[in-house]
């Protein structure tokens, strides 16, 4: 990856136009619960709603609260169990309590 930034150069070691090869180090998370990024919704700083769908197919509203994200799926760190149901895509056409049929989606290798 490509990245311009900006260091300080007290002593002038650095000059315009010099290349470096620099690891930046990434926030990892092992065993983490994550979701599709499009079953999130944002819902202020530190919070967000997922749409779960219960065991009798009813569809529940719940707030969660997100951790790291990739530019496919979004960590959950509260709010939602391993194994729940939950709705991808446009939830504005869905509403708490309305009976649903649900079309499972096979699960992708988190990234």
């Amino acid at each position: 990856m490509h990245t311009e930034v900006q260091v300080p150069n007290a002593n002038y070691e650095l000059v315009p136009g010099m290349y470096a090869s620099v690891e930046i180090p990434l926030h990892t998370a092992e065993n983490a619960l994550t979701v599709p990024i499009q079953a999130f919704q944002p819902s202020g700083e530190g919070r967000g709603t997922v749409l779960v769908v219960d065991p009798s197919n009813k569809i529940e509203l719940r707030e969660v609260k997100p951790g790291l994200q990739t530019a496919n799926r979004v960590q959950l760190l509260s709010g939602v169990k391993e194994g729940e149901r939950v709705i991808i895509g446009d939830q504005g056409q869905y509403r708490s309590g309305e009976l649903v049929n649900p079309q499972p989606v096979a699960p992708t290798k988190a990234e």
